[in-house]
């Protein structure tokens, strides 16, 4: 709920998720080929608005509740994935999420941890939501640490809630990254990268072609404390911001639960918007291995649509539990 005169103050929704991997080549091998699927069903519960939706609700640009709609079932992966090189490179193909291929951060889960959008992604990047597309990586080990090269082409009109074939035609969302980490079974906990990407217009949608780039990093101070950190510049309208910045900190507690604290600072790619600054807190409760309490508290600064309030806060509550 969020703390506002008029509109719409309150949003709750579910989310049942049935996920699975085939792996139907090279089952003992590191070359493994895999069918991967994820079926969702995105709900509301009791209110008019989902959580996603809270925020534009108060006039802030951005997703208050990452995930969490009114989408109703829908088919987020289906892809082939296949290793190759004993496990150093993969490809993908088929219908995956960018958002999990794209600038990925040890910190950014909005199922376990953060749910501000703003926080758990770069927002200045002009990402498409589930379609289909083709992505590959590859390591480069050498005596300083271990490098990843990554790139992926995907449908820049996907949808989460449609399943088209590149209907708006040759209109391609491309990406290129590059990163490092001291071992790749550090991959999540100590890295830092680049990314470059960019965007097609796309003319049905009346979304003019943009292009960025982005850095951000993630590092395991201590055994139970994570900093994280990512920028972004970006030249066009097609992302919600030409320039943002996030800075934030992760604590395990008892080997289980986990605190964060997230700052995002953003322009909008519209220049008639004010800047916007987001702050979030959580601390989520790990009663047992499948499941989980965390309430949150988001402090919306400035937001960009609305010039009548100046801070708006929102609480939140989500319950996890996993079979």
């Amino acid at each position: 709920s969020a703390t506002l005169d008029g509109n719409d103050d309150q949003a709750a929704s579910g989310a049942i998720r049935f996920l699975g991997n085939w792996n139907l080549i090279g089952r003992e091998t590191k070359n493994k080929g895999s069918l991967v699927f994820k079926v969702e069903n995105r709900h509301l519960i009791s209110t008019d608005i989902p959580p996603s939706q809270l925020g534009f609700e108060v006039g802030y640009q951005g997703l208050t509740g990452t995930l969490f709609s009114d989408a109703g079932t829908v088919l987020v992966d289906l892809n082939w994935q296949q290793a190759f090189n004993k496990g150093g490179g993969g490809l993908i193909f088929g219908r995956y999420d960018p958002n999990d291929y794209v600038d990925v951060s040890g910190h950014a889960n909005p199922w376990t941890t953060f749910s501000n959008l703003s926080v758990l992604v770069n927002t200045s990047i002009a990402l498409p939501d589930s379609g289909f597309g083709v992505g590959g990586g590859h390591w480069i080990s050498s005596q300083a640490g271990d490098w990843f090269v990554l790139g992926s082409i995907s449908d820049a009109n996907g949808v989460i809630d449609e399943v088209e074939f590149f209907e708006g035609g040759s209109e391609f969302f491309t990406a290129v990254e590059l990163g490092w980490t001291p071992h790749r079974s550090e991959r999540h906990t100590n890295q830092l990268h680049i990314t470059g990407w960019h965007v097609d217009e796309r003319d049905d949608a009346g979304v003019p072609e943009s292009e960025g780039v982005t850095i951000g990093a993630n590092w395991s101070i201590v055994e139970d404390i994570m900093i994280f950190g990512r920028a972004g510049w970006s030249d066009g309208k097609a992302p919600l911001m030409n320039t943002t910045a996030t800075l934030g900190v992760m604590k395990r507690f008892y080997k289980r639960d986990l605190l964060g604290l997230g700052f995002n600072w953003g322009n909008p790619s519209y220049k008639n918007l004010r800047d916007q600054y987001s702050t979030e807190f959580f601390y989520r409760f790990q009663f047992a291995q499948n499941l989980a309490l965390t309430p949150s508290l988001q402090w919306l600064i400035d937001p960009a649509n609305n010039t009548e309030e100046d801070q708006i806060w929102i609480g939140g509550l989500r319950v996890r539990i996993s079979l």
